[in-house]
């Protein structure tokens, strides 16, 4: 139980500075944009599905769901699944790549803020 909460925190932690560093980049992004043929602006939608996916990334793992966190053979067959609908749903260019990935760290800080910090671990039981 103390090993989940503690990695549950040091994972809010270094969400929270892929945080800051995504942000940074994509500041620079903004601030270079004409060098770029294409600017980088930010969408509701896609930062909202990246979201959903990190947060749900850590729902899965925090319950167990079918073993992910247990067994490691489920954990990869999971992460393959995930990397490749991922792959397949979310479109490959420089846009929809940023805001996805700033809005995944942003469901994962927010659900560790959420599950971890302020609230028990889902399963334990404190």
């Amino acid at each position: 139980m103390v090993r989940r909460r503690a990695r549950a925190f040091v994972e809010l932690l270094i969400a929270a500075v892929g945080l800051v560093v995504e942000l940074l980049l994509w500041q620079r992004l903004l601030e270079n944009v004409e060098e770029w043929d294409d600017p980088v602006h930010a969408s509701l939608p896609v930062l909202a599905a990246g979201a959903l996916y990190g947060g749900a990334q850590l729902w899965i793992r925090d319950r167990d769901v079918w073993g992910v966190r247990t067994n490691s053979y489920h954990g990869i067959v999971v992460a393959v699944c995930r990397w490749s609908i991922k792959r397949r749903s979310v479109p490959d260019t420089r846009e929809v790549s940023a805001n996805f990935g700033i809005g995944k760290t942003i469901g994962m800080v927010g659900y560790r803020l959420w599950y971890g910090l302020l609230r028990p671990l889902p399963g334990s039981g404190t």
